[in-house]
This record gives C-alpha cells, structure tokens and sequence, in this order.
C-alpha cells in the first residue's frame, strides 16, 4: 500500500483532505495547511495530493520545474517532483476529486464519474 499526502491552502479544502484522510485511515500527520511543509514532502519524492487550486498554484508556483500529475501512477512512474492535481471547479468537485485519487493511491482502485480536474496534469 502507497503512503500520500495532503496539502489544502485554505479551510475549505483543509477540511476536504481531512475527510478523505479520516474516510480512509490516512494519519493527521500527513496533512498540511503549510507551504513550507507541502513544499518539503514534494521535494522529499513524497505523493502530495493538493486539495484544490490554490494549492495546487501554490506548489506549482513555489518550483518552476514541477509539474503536476493527474493521478498517483503517473506521479509514480516520472522523475519529475511536483504535487498530484486534486483541484476541481468547486470545493466540492476538489473534495470528489481527492478521495478517487487517494482511493486510488492507497487501494489500487479507481472510482468512475469524478469530475474533471482543473489543473494541466501528465
């Protein structure tokens, strides 16, 4: 089983990284409102789920050779750092978002019908 992470910039999407990580027996420890942190566990090749597009912008603005990744097997199969896209059009489809990657990070699973990510992923 993958270990992942979570970074949410503001309450919002703090509180949806929280759910999933609760909803899926993630520890507290792997989640993060800080950018400093965040910033670290990419660096650290570690999977960082960012919940939502200020994260997102925020991590993909703090390195300008990260890219982002549409999902934990195409982060894990690159050399590239950079943050997995959890960023949907609303808090809610950022929340949606989250879980199915998480979901599928941790269990090897997919689940169908996610809204659309609003990041540019490999």
């Amino acid at each position: 089983m993958a270990t992942v992470y979570f970074y949410g910039a503001d309450k919002t999407d703090l509180s949806g990284a929280f759910f999933t990580a609760m909803a899926l027996g993630v520890p507290a420890s792997q989640i993060t409102g800080d950018l400093s942190l965040a910033k670290t566990w990419v660096s650290n090749a570690n999977p960082v789920i960012a919940v939502g597009g200020a994260a997102l912008n925020n991590l993909l603005n703090s390195s300008s050779s990260w890219v982002s990744f549409c999902n934990y097997s195409s982060w894990h199969a690159s050399a590239s750092y950079g943050p997995i896209d959890g960023c949907g059009t609303t808090g809610y489809d950022s929340l949606q978002i989250t879980y199915a990657l998480a979901n599928n990070a941790l269990n090897g699973t997919s689940i169908s019908g996610i809204p659309k990510q609003c990041g540019s992923c490999q």
